[in-house]
């Protein structure tokens, strides 16, 4: 997204203005497209104001910084869970609704990775051996 025109340039569009020129004529004169002139016509007669508009276009983040630092405790008490365990248990404990993906985000964002652990109990199973022979099963010698 480009950056905001300057206050300057916006001053001057909207004197232009005042005095009677067209967009199109300010438009030419300052550089810029005359639906730019327009907008900010616009926007001062909404507002008031000739600031821009503040934020960042698209939904508003559902996790926001000052939950941040609980969701960072959260993820280093539960290293040990899966992305999708993870998501339960934000949502569980925080009541924030976020999807597997964005808990693994928010995993690499605080720095931290997931430790898997051994199963518990350990297996106790011993090493295959080769089954014992039967009794009608010998090899014959010569």
């Amino acid at each position: 997204m480009p950056a905001a025109f300057s206050m300057d340039l916006r001053v001057r569009m909207m004197a232009l203005l005042q005095q009677g020129h067209s967009a199109i004529d300010i438009a030419d004169r300052l550089g810029v497209c005359d639906r730019t002139v327009r907008r900010l016509r616009d926007h001062l007669a909404a507002t008031g104001s000739l600031e821009p508009k503040d934020g960042r276009p698209g939904p508003k983040p559902r996790i926001g910084p000052d939950r941040y630092s609980e969701i960072v405790e959260l993820v280093a008490r539960h290293d040990d869970v899966d992305s999708n365990r993870l998501a339960e248990l934000i949502f569980e404990e925080l009541g924030v609704i976020v999807s597997a993906r964005t808990a693994r985000r928010l995993r690499r964002a605080a720095g931290l990775t997931r430790k898997k652990r051994r199963p518990w109990p350990p297996n106790n199973s011993e090493r295959m051996l080769p089954p014992p022979e039967s009794p009608g099963t010998k090899a014959e010698s010569n």
